[in-house]
């Protein structure tokens, strides 16, 4: 959808400095040369010179009815909905007026503000009618200008309603009208040139094609044209940044010139635009501070005109706050911009839906993300489930036409077989009315079975559908929330999300990544992310492999249970545990030397074991709930962990005792914060040594 945006914003250059006189012999070349050059450089300035205009003119005059006629097209092209409202109670009755004297290019533009109206009132299908019929005056009247500016309001129009494609078409129809017309203003000329440019960079995005642009934006700047500038510039800064590898510092570059004309100009519009894509830029380089800046600046541009920015300024706030973990400002943002998407815009409903499933996930809000995930697939379905109810009314259109036209042969039929039985015995008639009534069976059969096997396929497609989309949720959603174990438990219903907490014996392992925030100081997040990903999957693999539930990460973090929810002997779960921290060791192992292929720093961890009671079950609200354990045995697994050196294994005499007194040797005796006396701790060999992976822990 953005690349119809500029699409359309290019031609509104082309056709801001067409010129507007509708009756060109009311104005001389050089009054029309001087409002060709206001309109281009600065639009709302022109709208206050044509407001100044009309108080002295009388409302009955062709004058007054021309001016309107223009300040109804520059509300469109500023998205200036306060002058508008102003306008509209009169604008139907000049509209009437100028067909009456046969003004047909005032009542083309005066169409354009009465279906701007019906647009911003969401009345669609009257600001379409509104719209054709002004394309219907532009061209009875021959006004090349009026045209095209018809033509342009009309593809705004059709990407204000989600049609991108027809967008298209609309602009292309726009260049085809001007090619028609040789006798074209000099700056309209060159901006023709540069969308010809525009359309060929768009087919073949190469960076010659857009060296060519900046040329020609060069060559506009000194012409004092700010707002074909200015959006030119908006172009450019949004090519450099959708390249195959893009120019994030050239992209920064035009967005704040497009920024800084439009300010310049008063085009909200514009600027609020120019504003919301330094937002989406500051999050694609990971620049929290910089987004909230510049999404925070949109909404103040937009308190009345660029209202379409509004809710992409919201999802941009609602990215920054989640990459700054201020989720409760997050999920605010994610709403105000759910709330100011029309329904008709599908495309931006999903992507703030995804937003807004990433931000329920990232606050562990299953239930919320599992709203989220369902709005969004009923949005991505809607257009697929339409299709395919009007092909099951086709086929059932055909299959009845394919009916009535046997049913109209069988009636022949039966009408000769009624002459034919005039002339024959009594025997022959009940032979015949036996026959009729084989017949009718016969239709029937012919017309319902069709029918019914029709709407049982259409019935068992729907139960399908429903089917794999319950699977979906259950087990795709359900299971980036819950320990897999849970999963299959929670939808036959076997665990329910308030089941009471009961208390179990029960093994604990904590592992964490040692030093880790010092070695990202100096990455980038993308890098970090790449990291700490790589490693959590690892780690996971190795968890469920040895029958462990993990209980959740913390940070850098890693908490695992063993013997809940599903309950194994004290003996199995100790095996389980120490089989599992030796495994991390080798697949943290495994990750290092990809890491140091990569020349990134190795990574070394501390674990820590311990056993014995807690309470576990399902913790929270209703909105949010999770598996988890709690108690002091907890708290002592941890603060073990904190005393393991890099890469070793330090464990309880609970959980020692149990093991082959040659695969454990004491590290000594420990104080340990919450515990009063000093508890002796013992570190449990690694299968492989630990140099293998880092220098081995003294």
């Amino acid at each position: 959808m953005r690349r119809s945006w500029l699409y359309l914003n290019i031609l509104s250059l082309t056709l801001t400095i067409g010129g507007c006189l509708p009756l060109r012999a009311q104005s001389s070349a050089s009054t029309e040369d001087v409002w060709i050059q206001s309109e281009a450089d600065d639009p709302q300035g022109f709208k206050e010179v044509l407001k100044l205009q009309l108080k002295g003119k009388s409302p009955t005059s062709h004058e007054y009815l021309h001016l309107m006629a223009r300040l109804a097209y520059i509300c469109y092209l500023l998205d200036d909905r306060e002058t508008l409202e102003e306008l509209h109670p009169s604008l139907k009755n000049l509209k009437d007026r100028a067909l009456e004297s046969k003004r047909l290019a005032d009542a083309a533009l005066l169409s354009v503000g009465l279906s701007l109206w019906a647009l911003n009132q969401e009345e669609s299908q009257k600001a379409l009618d509104l719209a054709r019929g002004a394309i219907d005056l532009a061209r009875s009247s021959q006004d090349p200008h009026s045209l095209l500016r018809v033509l342009d309001f009309q593809s705004h129009l059709l990407y204000r309603l989600d049609a991108d494609e027809q967008s298209l078409q609309a602009i292309l129809a726009a260049k085809s009208d001007l090619r028609n017309y040789p006798n074209i203003h000099p700056i309209m000329r060159l901006i023709v040139e540069i969308n010809l440019v525009q359309q060929n960079f768009e087919a073949d995005r190469t960076l010659k094609n857009l060296q060519l642009l900046e040329r020609y934006y060069r060559k506009i700047v000194p012409m004092n044209l700010r707002f074909q500038s200015g959006i030119l510039a908006f172009f450019l800064a949004d090519a450099y940044f959708n390249l195959k590898e893009p120019d994030l510092a050239k992209s920064e570059h035009y967005f704040k010139e497009t920024l800084a004309k439009a300010l310049s100009i008063r085009d909200l519009y514009t600027a609020a635009a120019a504003a919301s894509k330094l937002a989406s830029l500051a999050n694609a380089r990971g620049d929290a501070a910089a987004a909230l800046a510049a999404g925070y600046q949109t909404l103040e541009l937009t308190t009345s005109q660029g209202l379409i920015w509004r809710f992409k300024a919201w999802r941009e706030l609602a990215i920054a706050h989640m990459n700054r973990n201020e989720m409760p400002q997050a999920l605010a943002a994610i709403q105000e911009s759910l709330k100011a998407i029309k329904p008709e815009q599908g495309t931006e409903k999903s992507k703030s839906l995804r937003v807004a499933m990433a931000i329920h996930e990232k606050m562990q809000q299953p239930q919320a993300g599992l709203e989220k995930a369902r709005d969004l697939i009923e949005i991505l379905e809607r257009r697929n489930l339409q299709n395919k109810v009007v092909m099951s009314d086709s086929k059932a259109l055909l299959g009845l036409e394919a009916s009535q036209l046997q049913n109209q042969l069988l009636e022949k039929d039966r009408q000769l077989a009624v002459k034919d039985a005039q002339l024959k015995t009594i025997e022959l008639e009940k032979a015949r009315r036996e026959n009729d009534f084989k017949t009718v069976i016969v239709v029937f059969l012919m017309i319902t079975v069709p029918v019914l096997s029709l709407f049982l396929f259409f019935v068992y497609q729907q139960r399908k559908r429903i089917h794999e989309l319950n699977v979906h949720l259950q087990t795709d959603v359900l299971g980036r929330f819950l320990p897999p174990v849970l999963v299959q438990d929670v939808v036959n219903r076997k665990i329910a999300w308030d089941a009471h907490a009961r208390e179990l014996e029960v093994t604990i392992l904590f592992a964490d990544l040692v030093d880790f925030t010092r070695q990202c100081e100096n990455k980038d997040p993308q890098r970090i992310s790449s990291i700490i990903n790589r490693f959590f999957s690892a780690m996971s693999q190795v968890i469920h492999s040895e029958q462990g539930t993990l209980d959740k990460f913390i940070g850098d973090a890693v908490m695992v249970l063993f013997g809940a929810p599903v309950s194994m002997p004290l003996q199995d779960q100790v095996d389980h545990a120490v089989a599992c921290a030796r495994k991390m060791l080798e697949a943290l192992h495994e990750l290092n030397e990809e890491l140091r292929s990569e020349g990134e720093s190795l990574l070394s961890m501390r674990i820590g074991l311990h056993a014995g009671p807690v309470v576990a079950g399902m913790f929270g609200s209703t909105q949010r709930t999770d598996y988890t354990a709690v108690g002091m045995t907890v708290n002592i697994a941890s603060r073990i962990e904190g005393m393991a050196k890099p890469n070793q294994i330090l464990a309880s005499g609970v959980v020692v005792h149990r093991l082959d007194a040659a695969t454990w040797q004491s590290a000594g005796l420990f104080k340990l914060k919450g515990v009063s006396e000093s508890q002796e701790l013992f570190a449990i060999h690694p299968d492989r040594p630990s140099s293998r992976i880092l220098p081995q822990a003294s």
